[in-house]
């Protein structure tokens, strides 16, 4: 997980910010600070007008051009793609299965200790098989950390364990700049006191349900059965959450390859006339006209246009389908 991705990505073309409050810019939000910004008060996803009474030195900055994180984005995963199967989960985001080095470097080399944080004390002289898998996983995450910010500038924070959900888990856990590493022996103490929205593909409406059903933490979901599970949420969710509250997760990492589609969207504040869309960006309004449609496009697509000749070039592909769509007061 790359650190405050686009607070470092700013910070990384002025360096002379790297000691100051920063936020990044998207219309009237601020979505995203650098970690001095944050130890300020200044929250992710607030109004500027918020984050500058939490901090009046903030220096706000505009990241609604997404081009340049993008391209750093891409740098960054082709350095950790040379160290095992890559799944990205966004521009600042990846999974990465590291198994088949790991198990080369522990038929050559006998492994003695764990390189950052560990969950599950020192296990140096008393570590299973799987225990030494996870050591030789620290060392080679030390490793990419490294690469990453040897070759791109960018400073990255990394969670090591036997399946992606703990792995995700623990990333968060120790930042910025730092790794951590779940072993077996203390998932569940781990995983118990852990809310139920920490589970990948848990939202509000689920928790909720949950919620009513006695349950707001992993270990109490512990006390459910599968069919209770599955008879509420369905056989595939419920055996997903089933498994979940007890550290497991069974789904590889996987190389998705390019996407499928690309797309560029906006969003704007409520207008009450297309003189006032106009103003505003120069390219909305409420009720969709073949004119204000004309100039929504004129406004997005440069954009799109761009990341289609880039994909050409590394693809070779040429897209076949153009959609538009929009929505107003909540329906497309």
């Amino acid at each position: 997980d790359v650190d405050c991705f686009y607070a470092q990505s700013e910070i990384l073309r002025r360096p002379w910010l790297r000691d100051r409050p920063v936020g990044v810019t998207q219309k009237f939000l601020v979505v995203t600070s650098n970690y001095v910004a944050r130890q300020l008060g200044v929250p992710k996803m607030v109004p500027v007008d918020e984050a500058k009474r939490c901090c009046s030195d903030l220096v706000l900055i505009n990241g609604e051009d997404l081009t340049p994180y993008r391209y750093a984005s891409k740098l960054i995963m082709e350095v950790i793609k040379r160290f095992g199967t890559v799944e990205k989960r966004g521009l600042d985001e990846c999974a990465v299965d590291v198994t088949e080095e790991v198990l080369k470097r522990v038929a050559s080399a006998n492994p003695t200790s764990f390189v950052g944080h560990v969950l599950g004390g020192d296990l140096t002289t008393q570590a299973t098989q799987g225990d030494l898998l996870l050591m030789v996983g620290t060392q080679l995450a030390a490793e990419i950390r490294c690469a990453v910010e040897k070759e791109t500038g960018y400073q990255c924070s990394c969670g090591i364990s036997h399946n992606k959900m703990l792995a995700k888990m623990a990333c968060s856990l120790n930042k910025p700049d730092k790794q951590t590493c779940i072993t077996q022996s203390a998932v569940n103490d781990f995983i118990v006191p852990l809310p139920v929205r920490k589970i990948p593909g848990v939202g509000r409406q689920t928790e909720a349900t949950l919620k009513e059903m006695g349950v707001e933490t992993m270990g109490d979901m512990q006390s459910l059965t599968l069919a209770q599970l599955s008879s509420k949420f369905g056989d595939r969710f419920g055996n997903q959450l089933f498994d979940a509250c007890r550290g497991h997760d069974y789904s590889r990492v996987q190389d998705k390859g390019f996407s499928k589609s690309l797309s560029v969207e906006d969003s704007f504040k409520p207008c009450s006339s297309l003189d006032q869309a106009k103003v505003r960006l120069n390219s909305s309004c409420i009720r969709v006209t073949s004119v204000c449609l004309q100039e929504i496009l004129s406004c997005l697509a440069p954009d799109l246009i761009a990341r289609l000749d880039e994909d050409k070039a590394e693809t070779e592909r040429t897209p076949k389908t153009f959609t538009v769509k929009w929505k107003s007061r909540g329906v497309w």
